[in-house]
């Protein structure tokens, strides 16, 4: 009878390597994040800027 409890265990401890595509697709998000919030940054600073001027 094979032992199913250490073939789950053995399983559950093994992980797998992401793939060059998951790798690509996380740089590809956390660069879009990245450059959305300097983006924002830039926006709110603009309006500072202009508020400062009118004042």
């Amino acid at each position: 009878m094979p032992d199913v409890s250490a073939d789950l265990k053995d399983s559950a401890t093994r992980q797998r390597e992401p793939t060059k595509l998951e790798c690509g697709l996380f740089g590809a998000l956390s660069a879009t994040i990245v450059l959305g919030v300097l983006f924002w940054l830039g926006i709110q600073f603009s309006f500072l800027k202009l508020i400062i001027q009118i004042s």
